[in-house]
């Protein structure tokens, strides 16, 4: 990646290597469950200070993380 795709634009790159997934309810309906981007969407809700958790169908863009190692997946999620 560093050779070849030193012409990549950032944004461009995070298309690539990134998830997208769509969630289907809002946050609190989905209760406890847990997953990669549910954890993205709480966390850019906390962040924002938005009412994101109310949004249906909320499209959410995210990396996973190589560390910590011995974490979780959902854990590693970064939203993007």
């Amino acid at each position: 990646m560093e050779s070849k795709g030193e012409y990549v634009d950032d944004s461009e790159l995070i298309d690539y290597i990134g998830e997208s997934r769509v969630i289907g309810k809002t946050i609190e309906e989905y209760g406890s469950q847990r997953s990669a981007q549910l954890t993205c969407a709480k966390r850019l809700s906390e962040y924002i200070e938005s009412e994101i958790a109310e949004t249906k169908g909320l499209n959410v863009k995210f990396l996973i993380s190589k560390k910590p190692v011995n974490s979780t997946v959902t854990d590693r999620a970064i939203p993007v």
